[in-house]
């Protein structure tokens, strides 16, 4: 199986709350707090989060990061209603645990069980950011988020930060990568028609919308396909890797000078 193909595969087990208590710790590094928190209830840990708070030199471009991130936040922890917009992401979770405490003796499995998070480029200029939250509601299920930012201006990098146009040439680029990859990733069983199917939903028509600036095998960016329609017997979601270097003809320069390429 093709390495740039990565499968998140999480191993994840039932919790309750009886009764609590908190622990804390707050890990600095020289661009991201590492934010810790988690519930602990007869000895055993509950509700375990891990998130990122950028800080940078400029406050207005740390404010926008943070509240970008905040949004995914709110949306996907159980603030048991003490979110308040108004506050940072730690006093929030302060709140949280809180609130938390005062309810350890009710019987309750909240849908939030625990998040956590990836740094994939982190430079002077961009940082890019995924971040994971395991949810119970009727089954666990693990949802994933994708941040890249330009440091300077705490703005969210789009497509068209990157290439030089939406071109033919690009997208049949992309493409053929793209359907190289996901023949080597078919399942024996399947049949021409399906692994058709998925090839033809999964092709971009546009320049991709969601993807992950990294480090891990090369500088470059990984492309997540969605196929969860498809409802076969498939991986729904996988990312294929594109490194800088073949992509280079296509960035644009100032991009191209912002991550190191030449």
């Amino acid at each position: 199986m093709n390495k740039t193909i990565k499968i998140l595969i999480i191993n994840i087990f039932f919790l309750s709350f009886i009764s609590c208590k908190s622990q804390k710790k707050i890990i600095k590094d020289d661009l991201i707090l590492n934010i810790k928190d988690s519930i602990v209830c007869n000895n055993k840990t509950e509700r375990k989060y891990n998130l990122p708070y950028v800080k940078l030199g400029d406050k207005i471009s740390s404010k926008k990061i943070n509240d970008r991130i905040l949004i995914d936040v709110k949306d996907n922890i159980d603030w048991f209603d003490t979110f308040n917009k108004e506050k940072s992401l730690q006093e929030n979770l302060n709140l949280f645990i809180l609130t938390n405490e005062e309810k350890c003796n009710e019987y309750s499995l909240a849908p939030f069980v625990a998040s956590y998070y990836e740094i994939g480029e982190a430079s002077k200029n961009i940082i890019s950011l995924k971040l994971f939250f395991e949810i119970y509601s009727g089954s666990l299920r693990v949802e994933e988020y994708y941040y890249n930012f330009f440091l300077d201006s705490g703005l969210e990098i789009t497509s068209k930060d990157i290439f030089k146009s939406q071109s033919k040439e690009l997208l049949n680029y992309l493409n053929n990568k793209i359907e190289s990859e996901l023949n080597d990733f078919f399942e024996e069983e399947m049949t021409e028609n399906e692994k058709q199917l998925i090839v033809k939903k999964s092709l971009l028509t546009n320049l991709p919308q969601r993807f992950f600036l990294t480090n891990e095998n090369g500088k470059g960016l990984d492309i997540l396909i969605d196929s969860s329609w498809a409802n076969l017997n498939f991986s729904s979601v996988f990312n294929v890797f594109f490194s800088f270097e073949e992509l280079k003809p296509f960035l644009k320069e100032d991009f191209k000078m912002k991550v190191g390429v030449e």
